[in-house]
């Protein structure tokens, strides 16, 4: 039913505020967000990385995370070197205690096995799943299949009041091509991933620096661009983070 919009303004100004999960890129809502970058880029490194903020309560690059129980859940590696990662990472923040889950392993597909989902999330807030084409039924390149899971993921999050960051692929280019920072037809697959989630960010390359006498100066491998794709909930647009890999931490700081 529609609502006088006196009333509905009333309503709506009286209502507690909602903290972001992640402030302007995670809404405290049951939507999903895809992390998205090339292949060895560094993309588990940050989604661990979110996912020790939300556990603990650590700004993300600057953002305000809540603290949340949060699992993770990842698909390719060994448990061993899984927890060789996490235990360097761990290192640099509180002590996360029950508020962070981790498995590897355990493929299941949706919409066919809903169940598992619901098993996996159970008492979670967000869930970090590494990477969104492992749990895809079919081929997750195709339009329909793709329909078909967001369509089931999304219920399944309303249902079980949980968030979801998917870490995903960009189309394999020219490596020494980078992308756009808004093209988000470079994220492999269906188009209807990006278009329906909340958010988007975009890892890539740092661009090739010039030295003084207009010659390409030496590019650091470790240096990376956030870039803020698509904030749908985001009061402004989010200018680009340049990252840089801190080895001894595995973690991304900001340059």
């Amino acid at each position: 039913m529609l609502e006088k919009f006196g009333e509905w303004r009333k309503r709506i100004l009286l209502a507690p505020a909602n903290i972001d999960l992640i402030e302007g890129i995670l809404p405290d809502s049951t939507d999903y967000m895809l992390m998205a970058g090339r292949g060895g880029i560094g993309k588990t490194n940050l989604g661990l990385h979110a996912a020790f903020c939300l556990s603990t309560g650590t700004d993300y690059f600057g953002f305000a995370c809540k603290k949340v129980k949060v699992g993770y859940l990842g698909f390719e590696g060994s448990e061993k070197k899984m927890l060789e990662r996490m235990e360097k990472i761990r290192r640099n923040f509180p002590d996360p205690g029950e508020n962070l889950w981790v498995k590897v392993g355990g493929l299941f597909k949706l919409p066919r096995q809903p169940e598992r989902f619901r098993q996996l999330v159970k008492g979670l807030r967000v869930i970090i799943i590494d990477p969104l084409r492992y749990i895809v039924e079919h081929d997750y390149c195709r339009p329909e299949n793709a329909m078909q899971f967001i369509t089931c993921i999304r219920q399944l999050c309303d249902r079980e009041g949980v968030a979801v960051i998917f870490i995903h692929h960009i189309r394999k280019r020219d490596q020494r091509a980078t992308i756009e920072p808004g093209d988000l037809d470079n994220i492999k697959g269906a188009g209807d991933y990006a278009d329906v989630a909340t958010t988007v960010l975009l890892v890539e390359r740092a661009p090739q620096p010039r030295a003084p006498g207009g010659q390409y100066a030496v590019t650091n491998p470790g240096e990376v661009i956030m870039y803020f794709a698509k904030t749908r909930d985001a009061i402004a647009d989010i200018p680009p983070k340049r990252l840089k890999l801190n080895r001894q931490k595995l973690l991304f700081e900001e340059v």
